[in-house]
């Protein structure tokens, strides 16, 4: 599923980074839906009409279909009084990431979108949840984001 969003919602940087556009496409490939809220005045963690929901985008099964990045456990190197201490793991490739697509955005994970092959696609955004983003939190978890950060 995807949600459409117009595109007088979205602040360009520069006149290069998006053609006029009457809507775009965002499509959350996160493995949980993502609440934009687009009130930003309003830092209560509860819902709010102006709230945008993204659902996650969905696979032919009907279930949650993310983009994600393979991990390489790393191998125990040792036992020290029962607990159990690894080598450090290595991440592999991005699963699940479309080709990049007209009028569409695609949000992903930090993760997804720090691997070397997707940082460089201007399609890619994460929600923003970092210090400075002023993300609306509700028992230490985040609750809704308030921008889109480009990879």
């Amino acid at each position: 599923m995807t949600f459409q969003l117009p595109c007088w919602q979205i602040k360009k940087q520069s006149a290069n980074d998006f053609p006029e556009r009457e809507v775009m496409e965002i499509v959350n490939l996160c493995p949980h839906p993502i609440r934009i809220r687009r009130n930003i005045k309003n830092k209560a963690a509860e819902p709010d009409e102006m709230d945008v929901v993204v659902p996650p985008h969905l696979g032919a099964d009907g279930k949650s279909a993310p983009a994600r990045v393979q991990f390489n456990q790393g191998w125990l190197v040792m036992e020290v009084n029962g607990i159990r201490i690894f080598s450090r793991g290595s991440f592999g490739e991005v699963e699940g990431l479309p080709e990049p697509q007209d009028d569409t955005l695609f949000l992903v994970s930090v993760v997804v979108a720090g691997r070397p092959e997707v940082a460089r696609r201007d399609d890619i955004f994460v929600p923003g949840t970092g210090p400075s983003d002023e993300a609306v939190r509700k028992d230490g978890q985040i609750y809704a984001v308030t921008r889109l950060v480009r990879s």
